[in-house]
């Protein structure tokens, strides 16, 4: 969702100077807020013919859970028209930053369809995070890593469905 028009700019251009400016708009959201900027996006989808969307939803303990709010009144707005499926992505990590598991946790009960997560760094404990099995994960693998003792993040996902 276009948060460019309402940020200040990254006079540095350094990475950590953008993140903080992310973050405080992530602290300003409102549930209208997230409504109109993600109804814009959806409303364009729709006006070029798109009749299915997974869209990733940040999850993390800078905006809570207000950007899910927004995306599942969007969803039940326009059920009839489109089909969208919502992932449960932990934007900051699971593991840097406390908190944010139980808000994966409660996004899933809230109406999320699928588990995001990125697995060079949270690998492991985003499995622990899906709690139902049966629930889909949805992971980038951002580079190829050395194959290591041990079953992979797949294997393990796989035997635990069984």
């Amino acid at each position: 969702m276009n948060i460019l028009n309402s940020i200040r700019k990254n006079v540095s251009g350094i990475l950590t100077e953008a993140i903080e400016i992310i973050w405080d708009r992530k602290r300003r959201y409102t549930d209208e807020d997230v409504i109109e900027r993600a109804g814009l996006v959806v409303e364009t989808a729709i006006k070029n013919a798109t009749l299915a969307m997974r869209t990733h939803v940040d999850i993390d303990t800078v905006g809570g859970l207000k950007p899910l709010k927004g995306a599942l009144a969007l969803r039940e707005k326009y059920k009839d028209v489109m089909t969208m499926q919502l992932v449960a992505f932990p934007q900051e990590g699971i593991i840097k930053d406390p908190g944010c598991d139980k808000l994966v946790d409660e996004a899933m009960q809230m109406g999320c369809d699928i588990v995001g997560g990125m697995p060079g760094t949270d690998n492991r404990i985003q499995l622990l995070t899906i709690k139902e099995p049966g629930n889909p994960l949805y992971v980038y693998l951002l580079k190829r890593r050395p194959v290591q003792n041990g079953p992979s993040l797949s294997d393990r996902n796989i035997n635990r469905s069984k």
